[in-house]
């Protein structure tokens, strides 16, 4: 964790920063402007190290030094929102789902000092001269912030065409989105329902703190998710949850409002994050589970060290009877499953966690019906292809997803179903030619950036849906919402996406699989929050 400190008098312009690593903290100090001296001591422990580092913040605040921020770096252009959706294609993007006032950029690597935050902004972004408006932040290039990313109000929003790295991060009300990995060396906590945190690569961050923040993330296979909101998996497959976080924490992060009702508290996770920034533990003794450390963290950014456990090998597929599946998994008991799997052969059954490169999800079974395949994952699928079909003119093939599925671009047609008892996570999802019983069902939430419903193909989602485009053709496939862009809206449409005078869902999947503009004019997204509950 790091901590940057001025003095600014009549006579001098100092700079003063110690940086905590496990063990030892580095003191850099000099002339504003200048790199500074710097020198290095070791302790015996982190908590050694922590008490050594508060005790040094301490006397240089008592001798006048305050928290600021500075960055070498200015704005190269100030743009209008119309001007950057063209420039950076922000059609595409989370952020591209509002309409900016105003759009600065920053172009190449950003480096900054010190905490980014509501007192800092106008003096980082702005060159202190800032009227708050609807702001959009625009990095091209990497972040890197030697201390906290601390956006909280509602602007501006930031978006970082590179990695990001930083000690911390608190995400409230702005929308902030990384095109690249995000190394935080601390912790990310997400608080409230408003607001959005998108990072498209990893996040390697020791510690996930969430409250029904909207999070578009992958963390490191050894982050400990923690929600401190409710009791169930919502952005991300959390390790610990409300519940349990007195067995966690200490009571001075928890206000009681019932001394005799353990669950009726408020956590105080502002409080929390401040223990964090200290460099102190916040968990009860013997109670932290097995975090990354910062020096980890720090060893994967620099390519020193792999970026995560490799995954382990796929649990090794058995047969199953449709009557002895149907026994065994609840789902098949439902329709159009149940339907389904009476005309199907034996199922393929995955008891664990499946990654596959598969391109066509059928290949996963050991053999395929004549008139149907059920597969089961017992467990997450995750498919790495960049395109991935599922479909058929006449077999009536089942994919059931006990856990969560992760895909990147999935073209669904004709006959065949897939039901998901946990969350789904796609970059595009097309559903088209569903008259003869084509159908998705997912239990969980739905993040995806782009949906595609035409043609009778049935949608189910028993969570919230999280997309920035929805595309239907008015068929029941968009009974799950009344809001989305029409097939028939041409003209909002790139000319490639257009056969015949009509518009065409393969090409735009095309399309989206190799990376390519599908929108004119961002295609008027729905204004305001892309969040909504269906």
């Amino acid at each position: 964790m790091t901590h940057y400190l001025e003095f600014v008098d009549d006579t001098s312009a100092k700079f003063w920063m110690i940086k905590l690593l496990g063990n030892s903290h580095t003191v850099t100090y000099g002339k504003i402007g200048s790199e500074g001296r710097a020198s290095t001591k070791e302790f015996d422990s982190a908590e050694e190290a922590q008490k050594s580092a508060a005790k040094l913040i301490a006397s240089k605040k008592k001798k006048g030094y305050t928290a600021s921020a500075r960055t070498d770096a200015k704005p190269a252009a100030q743009l209008t929102n119309d001007e950057a959706v063209e420039k950076y294609g922000l059609a595409d993007r989370y952020v591209g789902n509002i309409r900016f006032a105003k759009v600065i950029v920053f172009e190449g690597d950003v480096e900054i000092y010190g905490d980014v935050n509501k007192n800092t902004v106008e003096s980082l972004f702005f060159d202190g001269e800032r009227e708050p408006t609807d702001e959009l932040v625009i990095i091209d290039g990497n972040l890197t912030v030697h201390g906290s990313l601390d956006l909280t109000e509602y602007y501006p929003c930031l978006l970082v065409l590179g990695d990001l790295h930083c000690d911390f991060v608190t995400s409230v009300n702005s929308y902030k989105e990384v095109t690249g990995d995000a190394y935080i060396t601390t912790a990310f906590i997400g608080n409230y329902n408003h607001g959005q945190m998108v990072v498209e690569g990893t996040t390697h961050v020791p510690l996930i703190l969430n409250s029904d923040h909207g999070c578009t993330m992958t963390p490191n296979p050894k982050t400990v998710c923690i929600n401190y909101f409710s009791y169930h998996d919502d952005f991300f497959k959390y390790d610990y949850y409300v519940d349990e976080l007195k067995n966690l924490f200490p009571d001075e992060f928890f206000e009681w409002f019932d001394e005799d009702d353990d669950e009726d508290f408020d956590f105080e996770w502002w409080s929390l994050a401040a223990t964090l920034k200290s460099g102190a533990s916040p968990f009860l003794e013997g109670a932290a589970p097995d975090l990354l450390s910062a020096e980890e963290i720090r060893a994967i950014a620099s390519g020193d060290a792999p970026a995560g456990e490799a995954p382990a090998s796929n649990p090794k597929p058995t047969t199953m009877s449709p009557a002895e599946a149907k026994e065994a998994f609840e789902a098949f008991r439902a329709e159009p499953a149940l339907t389904f799997l009476s005309m199907c052969g034996d199922a393929t059954v995955y008891r664990g966690n499946v990654t596959s490169d598969v391109s066509d999800i059928l290949d996963l079974a050991l053999t395929l019906g004549e008139q149907g395949t059920p597969i089961v994952i017992d467990g997450d699928l995750t498919l790495t292809a960049d395109s991935v079909e599922w479909g058929s003119e006449s077999e009536c093939n089942l994919l059931l997803v006990t856990g969560d599925l992760r895909v990147n671009h999935l073209l669904m047609s004709e006959v065949g179903d897939i039901t998901v008892q946990g969350d789904l996570h796609a970059k595009t999802l097309v559903g088209m030619y569903g008259d003869n019983g084509g159908s998705l069902n997912v239990a969980g939430d739905a993040q995806v950036e782009v949906l595609v419903a035409t043609t009778y193909f049935c949608f189910g989602f028993g969570g919230n849906v999280q997309t920035k485009h929805i595309i239907g053709d008015g068929t029941y496939a968009t009974d799950f919402t009344d809001d989305y862009i029409s097939t028939e809206s041409t003209n909002l449409f790139v000319p490639e996406m257009i056969e015949g005078g009509e518009f065409s869902a393969w090409q735009l999947f095309e399309a989206r699989v190799a990376g390519k503009e599908v929108f004119v004019n961002n295609g008027k997204v729905r204004e305001g929050a892309y969040e909504q509950e269906w």
